[in-house]
């Protein structure tokens, strides 16, 4: 969207390679071990190298299902939790609705006890707009595997399938549209607005996952930010906000580190690294944690 496109135009030409697919971390001193060694203490001292080049830095910021995240996490658990609920995502463009349905739609939240619903309406960068809604359904996890595959470096952090890919879980099961005549029926427009949509087959579920309860993310010159170091439920509302959270603190880190009042012999990119970690970490748990009450309301 505009933020991204905002965040691309402020770079130099060429810092973005896209294309380019990076599956292991290795690092300048241990040119005698596999790059995908990450139980070597010499990591922490050392330069990371990516394809074959070292940096001074290396940022991994590939999404809540980082295969990358090791690198940093090492003995702990780098794979995120389901969080017990899956969002059933739907939109449809307001031009393929009757004018009388349209007119009966309306935004909001509309709940009914521990299920809800929300309903809004967007505009696409064509000018296009689109009707589009999430319903929030406790789910146990032996069902995740028959709406959603496994997750990959580059997917949403909500588990859908990367852009061009075909998507297989595109058919509604049968008890759904029972689930929302049931629990939304009275919602003026609601069920055949639901309707439209699965008729259009713009109906897709997102098992929902969580990640952030960790200790460290940082090791040695890696650092893990945005998504790779912690991820939530889409209705803590603050997931693009805690990535740019994690930006800005790691450059007041450099800044102030990096000073020239600053004493040169803390002048450096370790002693920079080391004063953001803390407020990384606490930045992760305290996101993890809001999602875990957030995730509360959908599974008792």
């Amino acid at each position: 969207g505009d933020l991204w496109a905002f965040l691309y135009d402020s770079l130099p030409p060429g810092t973005v390679q896209f294309g380019t697919t990076i599956t292991e971390i290795g690092h300048e001193e241990e040119n005698s071990q596999p790059e995908n060694d990450v139980s070597s203490k010499s990591s922490e001292t050392s330069l990371p190298v990516v394809l074959g080049k070292s940096y001074d830095l290396v940022i991994v910021a590939n999404g809540g299902f980082s295969s990358l995240r090791r690198y940093v996490l090492e003995d702990q658990d780098v794979e995120p939790t389901y969080a017990g609920y899956i969002v059933w995502r739907g939109s449809i463009p307001v031009k393929k609705l009757p004018p009388s349905l349209e007119a009966q739609v309306e935004e909001g939240v509309y709940k009914d006890g521990i299920y809800d619903t929300i309903v809004l309406k967007m505009a696409k960068d064509n000018g296009e707009d689109l009707w589009t809604f999430g319903t929030f359904i406790a789910t146990p996890e032996e069902e995740v595997s028959r709406y959603w595959d496994k997750a990959r470096d580059g997917v949403s952090r909500h588990g859908s399938h990367k852009k061009g890919e075909e998507n297989t879980s595109t058919t509604s099961p049968e008890w759904f549209r029972q689930y929302f005549q049931r629990h939304f029926g009275q919602v003026p427009g609601l069920v055949p607005l639901v309707d439209a949509t699965i008729e259009s087959g713009e109906l897709k579920p997102h098992p929902q996952f969580e990640f952030g309860n960790i200790d460290t993310v940082c090791r040695g010159r890696i650092i893990l930010l945005g998504d790779a170091a912690h991820m939530a439920s889409p209705r803590t509302a603050v997931g693009a906000h805690t990535a740019i959270l994690d930006a800005l603190a790691l450059r007041e880190a450099f800044r102030d580190t990096m000073s020239p009042s600053n004493d040169p012999s803390s002048a450096s990119i370790e002693h920079a690294i080391s004063k953001y970690n803390p407020t990384g970490v606490q930045r992760a748990q305290e996101l993890y944690w809001r999602s875990r009450q957030v995730s509360r309301q959908f599974v008792p």
